[in-house]
């Protein structure tokens, strides 16, 4: 169970931060750059519509993590016979909250519409512990990966 749970969960939530903070926000900083969102050019239509397509993106990104640790707690609940399954809930609660608070932490958040990127995925693991279908319309195709073990 440990083998099959816990580590994989720790590995995947160091990989994913590092991942994020290392890669994906120098990106999104420099297509800021790129696309002028800096300064008196986010103001334009065009600005805007570019900073909240990737506000949407970062988001889903972001709600990407959540579904991938509740799909591995569910999984996790129907496999195993565990016997306290509030352990399992509790830990991978706390491990998505803390990679997401990791990354939010790293992000400028200057504005409301900045701070809704890091704040939905953070509800969002109870969401779908709690309304799986719900998760399942989102991110079924992560489910689906992670039901057949590819992740």
């Amino acid at each position: 169970m440990v083998s099959h749970f816990f580590i994989p969960l720790i590995s995947t939530a160091f990989l994913f931060a590092i991942a994020y903070v290392r890669l994906l926000m120098p990106a999104v900083r420099a297509a800021g750059e790129a696309f002028g969102l800096e300064g008196e050019s986010s103001r334009t239509r065009f600005g805007k519509a570019i900073q909240l397509l990737f506000v949407v993106a970062e988001t889903y990104i972001q709600g990407g993590w959540s579904a991938y640790c509740a799909t591995v707690t569910i999984l996790a609940m129907h496999n195993y016979s565990a016997g306290h399954r509030w352990v399992f809930y509790l830990f991978a609660f706390v491990l998505c909250e803390g990679v997401l608070g990791y990354i939010a932490r790293r992000e400028p958040a200057e504005r409301f519409l900045l701070t809704l990127r890091s704040v939905l995925p953070m509800g969002a693991f109870v969401v779908f512990i709690m309304r799986p279908p719900f998760l399942l319309s989102l991110y079924g195709w992560l489910a689906h990966v992670v039901s057949k073990g590819a992740l």
